[in-house]
């Protein structure tokens, strides 16, 4: 199963399209974290997320795949603050792995 959640409306549509594209997958969307209570962390394969700035969902699904050693993706979809993304109550949290929609924000995000 395959968990995906984002604050940000822009991640939540990309992350709408890779639920379309990938039908073979079981995608559980959640929009609280009050809802991982009714989920087994256990049928968790993957967490994908968005990058939403501040005290968001985003950040704290990383966390709990993080707690729970689940690997996350998180989808960054636009060229700026890409640290910001990452910081959680004056601490960087990063997923395992992170996605952006090119190259130049790929070489952007190295410099960063």
């Amino acid at each position: 199963m395959i968990l995906w959640g984002s604050s940000d409306s822009g991640a939540i549509e990309n992350l709408k399209f890779l639920e379309e594209k990938l039908y073979n997958f079981k995608f559980i969307k959640i929009t609280k974290l009050v809802q991982l209570k009714k989920i087994k962390s256990k049928k968790i394969s993957l967490i994908i997320t968005g990058s939403a700035i501040g005290n968001s969902l985003d950040k704290k699904l990383i966390k709990f795949s993080k707690l729970n050693k689940i690997k996350s993706i998180s989808i960054i979809e636009h060229w700026t603050n890409y640290k910001k993304r990452f910081l959680l109550n004056k601490k960087y949290i990063y997923p395992d792995f992170i996605f952006l929609n090119d190259k130049k924000a790929y070489i952007d995000a190295l410099k960063k």
